[in-house]
C-alpha cells in the first residue's frame, strides 16, 4: 500500500443534513489512511447573542447557553462518526461572524493537512454551500481542501486531472497520481483542454481548412502533454489520456458527465487560492457545474 498522503484531516461542517457525505468520506479516508480525524464546527449565533443580549441583566447565561449548545451538537456528531466508522473522532467548536476565516485560522494551529467540507448545505444563508464558505475556504486554505458534494457515492475510482502546462496544473496531476495510487483499481484521467490562438477567425475560412487546423493543433498539444507525462511514473495506474480543442471548463464538465469522474484534482493559484480571473472562468464554472468531489491543492512553493 502506498504511504498515506494526510495524516491529519479536518472536517468543516455546519451540520446540516447534506453534510453527512463530507463526513462519511472523511472517516473512509480517515480509516483507510490510519490518520487522525478532528470535526470543526463555527458557532455563528455566539456573536449574534453578544450583540443582541449583551446589555441584559441575563446577558453572560445566554452567551455560555449558545456557547454550550453549539459544543454539544458538534460533539453529539464526534461520537455518532466515532461509532458509525470504529475510529475515534475529536471535535472542536469554534466562534466568529465568518466560519471560513474562522476554520482558516484554527487550521494554522492544529497541525491538519488536509481539509475536507461539504458543499450546499441547507442553512438558510447556505453556510457552507459552494457560493460561500466553500469556494472562501479554496481561496484562503493554506492546505489541501476536498470538497464533497452532497449525495455522491464513497471512494474514488475515476480520478481527473485536468493538466494545462501550468505549476498549478502539475500540482493537481501529482494529486491525482497520488489518489489514484491509494485507490485499488482506480483509473487516472489526464484532459488536456485548450483553445488555439487565431481559432475563431480560421473557421470562417473553410470546413476543410478549420478542420486541419484543428487536428494539427491537437498533434501539437498531444507532444506537448506526452513530454510532460514523460517525467512522471505512471507505471502500474490505468491511464486514460485526451487532448481537447475546446474551452478548458466545456471540456471538463463534459468529460466528468461522460466518464462517470468522482474527483477531480486541480491545482491552485496564488495565495489566494482560486482567485481573480482564473477562478471567475473556468475553476469557478467547473466547482459549481460537477456533481463529484474535487481536490484543490497548491503548486509546491506557493507560499500559502
Amino acid at each position: 500500500m502506498e504511504q498515506a498522503p494526510f495524516k491529519q484531516l479536518l472536517l468543516a461542517t455546519d451540520l446540516s443534513p447534506s453534510a453527512a457525505t463530507a463526513g462519511a468520506e472523511a472517516l473512509r479516508l480517515a480509516a483507510r489512511w490510519n490518520a487522525r480525524l478532528t470535526v470543526a464546527y463555527v458557532n455563528t449565533d455566539l456573536p449574534l447573542s453578544r450583540r443582541w443580549f449583551g446589555a441584559l441583566r441575563n446577558g453572560e447565561e445566554v452567551e455560555e447557553a449558545v456557547r454550550t449548545s453549539g459544543r454539544q451538537k458538534i460533539e453529539e456528531l464526534a461520537r455518532a462518526m466515532a461509532a458509525a466508522g470504529g475510529i475515534p473522532v475529536d471535535w472542536i467548536a469554534l466562534e466568529g461572524h465568518e466560519p471560513a476565516e474562522a476554520i482558516v485560522d484554527y487550521v494554522g494551529a492544529s497541525g491538519a493537512d488536509l481539509l475536507l467540507v461539504g458543499t450546499h448545505g441547507t442553512t438558510a444563508a447556505d453556510v457552507f454551500g459552494l457560493g460561500s464558505v466553500a469556494v472562501q475556504l479554496i481561496r484562503t486554505s493554506p492546505i489541501p481542501v476536498l470538497t464533497v458534494k452532497p449525495d455522491k457515492k464513497t471512494g474514488f475510482q475515476d480520478i481527473l486531472a485536468p493538466v494545462d502546462f501550468t505549476p498549478s496544473g502539475e500540482a493537481g496531476l501529482d494529486a491525482a497520481i497520488g489518489a489514484a495510487r491509494q485507490a485499488e483499481g482506480a483509473t487516472l484521467h489526464i484532459l488536456h483542454a485548450f483553445e488555439p490562438l487565431g481559432f475563431a477567425s480560421i473557421s470562417v475560412v473553410s470546413p476543410g481548412e478549420t478542420d486541419a487546423y484543428r487536428q494539427e493543433a491537437i498533434r501539437h498539444e498531444r507532444a506537448q502533454l506526452d513530454a510532460l507525462l514523460a517525467r512522471y511514473d505512471l507505471s502500474g495506474l490505468n491511464v486514460k489520456i485526451e487532448v481537447a480543442c475546446l474551452t478548458p471548463a466545456r471540456a471538463i464538465l463534459g468529460y466528468v458527465e461522460k466518464h462517470g469522474i468522482d474527483l477531480i484534482c486541480m491545482g491552485t493559484v496564488g495565495r489566494t487560492g482560486l482567485a481573480g480571473l482564473v477562478f471567475g472562468n473556468t475553476a469557478e464554472q467547473i466547482l459549481r457545474g460537477v456533481t463529484c468531489s474535487v481536490l484543490t491543492v497548491h503548486p509546491s512553493g506557493d507560499g500559502t
